[in-house]
């Protein structure tokens, strides 16, 4: 990264050259840094792993005596919190403060803060990684080289000369000289590690993969070539997404960050065979263009998470250093100076600091390992992946394919994305400045705009109140709230979670209404309802308009809890009916009869503390059919289709003013425009996301997440990978089948204890999920809110909250960190409340950056364009296909 000046551009070149990874030897356990295959060790093999930050100005601020508490509180700050690395320059090449005034001359006060940075490190337990010159302009580097030569009467021209000039060379080489026998007096013997510095960008050569650099250009370096040279020990990497990609969206850049490190872990471990480092990552706070410290925070998580998930497994990616730790300038004076808006201050961040603090413990409870054993153990395909076709393992006959394997999955994905980036969603742009040409417009009996009278409404892709103004959902699980409330002692609970949920900003809560038999429920037996339980509902409503939360009300279960499906055909074969299975449900005449009529009696009701019909109450969002239906009696999904297809106008019959909803999970089926191969473990779960979502009567669709649970076994990478293509799949899908909003009514991360999941991975996901949320909404796009899955109390304030404890619940007032990061997605999501929903989705498509030209969306007629984008809809879905079965398959295995 460029220290002191920001040149914001679609790309930056490499830093550059050799750096020496320098151990803090008596208070880091006594030993040189090596490496064994793709980890660092120390004495004789024990694995350590680098959680890290920059702090180039270490040298500079030390060697000013009066200066060097900064140092020293810097080093203690990082100790802190767990911080086990620092890289740092070891240069100052000419200018006003000078390591090496001129070539071979030396500043003695700067190397003696040199000397004393070393010094803090060793005392404080931390490593240092010095890097020797830079390939930018800041402090010296190769032009000031380059500049010392042609002052001498060398025909030198171009700051490139820097690469192969002899004198230059000569210069550099006495510079390392000078620095590694600093104090001892002979050149390093081979004691430390080298790199080379490289940001990881590709080149032409044997196994570089050119095509996922930014925008696809060469930045003269190759990351795999260049890292197999003699005497160099370990590769790095650098990440700035938002700057390389400038003018992209946060989407491309989680696209990018994602390729970019799989990419290179993998690169790293079949070419390279030794650790990778992360030396350089940031997001940078551009006020101007609305980046925050949650967004740099969450980035920070992303990170973090990326390098956790490889270590932990025996990955190559081993650790990272953000860039860039700073002071408080009331403290130190002059730290403003510094800032460059990728800093990051402990001391008035405690965000920030606790997701460093939290990663660095995470590496440190894998230090100490041994480094045979991690690599014995990380091949197995069983232990991270559930596969399809046996126990192949990594055979020598799999071994030869591989690469050309590796160059198919790469053409096809960068041929399928440029297709997406350029032909795809030109067009849609071009239906949206069109709607005459609208392949999917909004079919005659969706629900439109709402006349003013609170009720929320559709208008395209944007729910609505008021004649039209937006509004978008925050929200949360609760279904425990009418059994609650249905006790008048416990009603408190109720009103407590509530009042929290708006304190956070909440404004939407899913919930049950429904208790189908049972020991509390609300319908006994078919028509014959609990007064007590309905009036604990009435209570959740009249609570909810209190507090200014929105209801989204589910009617039934697929599962058995509160009895749900089963249930009902329960009471029909008690009444004599012949029904053999529970998915009967779906099919059944009279089963049927019994759910209208319970449809009929909640739609119906007139609560008793507000005098307000549930069909009139606007407190009330929406109806869900089913949570979660499911038919694996039928996997084709027909079966849960035509049931939505009688229900959800049913509904409407009985309640004209409410939305509709059926309860998907998000589930492919095997219809038109169906991505089942998506689906976890790409089998049927007898729902169809597209067909579906389209029945007469459905208003907006729902998707859950749980990839932990959904793909059990699984490595946390896979589900990121899982997370990220179901979530884009859903949102393409819906904006271009579908037309209406889109909820993810359902996620959550289990805190399994016994495999380690921890909160701040939890609160990892949350971030993940609230940041596709915002994504989407705040560019116009469908996916416009969401609810965790789930809010619960503190037991010793609410009696029996704990027996409600799943694994998956929040309780805000004991975690400050999923507190705060729900909160602040509140407020994001608040501010865009209250635009004009037609002006945003004309702007909805507007955020993506083409490369084509306006041509290729104008003219060329409709039957052409229809046909063109036919064939590419095609390929686009082989190659995905042919290219995930490879990948789990074969390269993966």
């Amino acid at each position: 990264m460029e220290a002191m000046t920001v040149r914001p551009r679609p790309a930056a070149t490499a830093i550059i050259i050799a750096a020496v990874f320098g151990a803090a030897a008596a208070a880091a356990g006594g030993g040189m840094v090596g490496v064994d295959g793709t980890q660092f060790v120390v004495e004789g093999g024990r694995t350590i792993y680098f959680s890290g930050f920059n702090a180039y100005w270490l040298m500079m601020m030390a060697s000013d005596p009066a200066r060097r508490a900064a140092v020293v509180a810097a080093f203690a700050q990082a100790s802190s919190r767990g911080l086990n690395l620092a890289r740092t320059w070891a240069f100052s090449d000419g200018g006003d403060q000078p390591l090496q005034s001129s070539p071979g001359v030396y500043d003695e006060a700067m190397f003696q803060g040199l000397d004393f940075v070393i010094a803090e490190a060793r005392r404080h337990g931390i490593y240092l990684l010095l890097c020797l010159t830079n390939n930018f302009d800041d402090f010296g580097g190769k032009r000031q080289y380059v500049r010392w030569a042609a002052d001498a009467g060398h025909n030198l021209t171009a700051g490139d000369d820097f690469f192969t000039s002899s004198v230059v060379k000569s210069y550099y080489k006495n510079h390392v000289k000078a620095v590694v026998t600093r104090v001892n007096t002979r050149v390093d013997g081979g004691r430390h590690l080298v790199t080379a510095g490289l940001e990881g960008f590709y080149g032409d050569g044997e196994h570089e993969s050119k095509e996922l650099n930014p925008w696809g250009i060469y930045y003269g370096t190759n990351y795999v070539a260049t890292h197999r040279a003699a005497g160099v020990d370990f590769a790095t990497i650098h990440l700035y997404p938002d700057v390389w990609l400038w003018g992209s969206t946060a989407d491309e850049q989680a696209a990018f960050f994602r390729n970019w490190t799989r990419s290179h872990v993998h690169a790293t471990a079949a070419f390279l065979g030794k650790p990778l480092l992360v030396t350089e990552y940031g997001k940078f706070l551009w006020k101007g263009g609305g980046a925050n410290k949650t967004q740099r925070n969450y980035f920070l998580d992303v990170v973090l998470d990326a390098i956790y998930a490889s270590a932990s497994r025996g990955g190559p990616l081993v650790g990272g250093a953000f860039w860039q730790l700073l002071l408080d300038d009331d403290v130190v004076a002059g730290m403003d100076d510094l800032r460059d808006g990728y800093e990051i201050i402990l001391a008035e961040d405690s965000r920030a600091a606790s997701i460093i603090g939290e990663h660095s413990e995470q590496l440190a409870s894998l230090n100490g390992q041994d480094a045979e054993a991690l690599r014995r153990r990380r091949r197995p395909a069983s232990s991270h992946r559930k596969t399809r076709l046996g126990s192949g393992g990594d055979s020598d006959a799999l071994r030869l394919p591989r690469t050309l394997l590796i160059r198919f999955i790469s053409l096809s994905r960068s041929i399928s994305s440029f297709i997406q980036d350029n032909f795809r969603r030109i067009s849609r742009e071009s239906d949206a400045a069109e709607p005459s040409t609208n392949l999917n417009p909004s079919p005659p009996w969706r629900a439109t705009v709402a006349p003013g009278d609170g009720m929320v409404a559709v208008d395209g892709t944007q729910f609505v109140v008021d004649c039209g103004r937006t509004i978008f959902f925050s929200g949360f699980n609760a279904y425990w709230l009418m059994m609650m409330a249905a006790d008048p002692a416990l009603r408190g609970a109720v009103a407590t979670a509530f009042q929290q949920a708006s304190a956070h900003g909440l404004n939407l809560a899913r919930t049950w209404a429904f208790s189908d038999g049972g020991d509390q429920p609300l319908q006994s037996s078919p028509g014959v309802y609990n007064e007590t339980m309905f009036q604990g509902l009435d209570f959740v409503i009249a609570e909810a308009r209190r507090h200014g939360i929105y209801l989204l009300l589910c009617l039934t279960n697929n599962f058995d809890n509160f009895g749900g499906k089963r249930q009902y055909v329960r009471w029909a074969r008690d009444a004599g009916h012949n029904l053999t299975a529970e998915d009967d449900f779906f099919t059944n005449t009279v089963v049927k009869s019994y759910f209208k009529n319970h449809v009929k009696t909640v739609l119906t009701r007139v609560n008793t503390l507000t005098g307000v019909a549930y069909k009139d109450d606007p407190t009330i969002f929406a109806w869900e059919l089913m949570n979660e239906p499911r038919c694996y009696a039928d996997p084709t999904g027909a079966m849960v289709q035509a049931w939505v297809e009688e229900m959800a106008p049913y509904v409407k019959r009985v309640d004209g003013r409410h939305l509709v909803t059926p309860g998907l999970e998000g589930f492919y089926g095997d219809g038109e425009h169906e991505s089942k191969e998506l689906n976890p473990w790409g089998i049927y779960y007898g729902t169809n996301y597209v067909a579906t979502h389209r029945a007469a009567g459905v208003d907006f669709a729902t998707i859950h997440l749980y990839p932990d649970v959904w793909l059990w076994g699984s490595t946390a990478d896979e589900q990121a990978t899982f997370f990220r293509n179901w979530t884009l799949s859903h949102i393409d899908a819906t904006a271009a089948y579908l037309g209406m909003p889109l909820l993810v009514t359902e996620y959550g991360k289990f805190l399994w204890k016994e495999v380690g999941t921890n909160k701040a991975q939890r609160n990892y996901f949350l971030d993940l999920v609230l940041d596709a949320i915002y994504a989407s909404a705040s560019r116009g796009g469908p996916l416009v809110g969401g609810a965790f899955w789930q809010l619960l109390l503190d037991g010793d304030i609410v009696a029996g909250m704990d027996n409600l404890r799943d694994g998956y619940e929040i309780i805000l007032a004991e975690d400050s960190r999923a507190a705060s990061i729900i909160g602040e997605h509140s407020e994001q999501l608040a501010a865009l409340n209250g635009q004009d929903a037609d002006v945003l989705c004309r702007r909805a498509s507007s955020h993506r950056k083409t490369r084509l030209g306006n041509s290729l969306s104008c003219g060329g007629g409709d039957t052409l364009e229809l046909l063109l984008r036919m064939v590419l809809a095609c390929f686009v879905s082989l190659s995905r296909s042919i290219s995930s079965f490879i990948v789990q398959n074969f390269i993966l295995l």
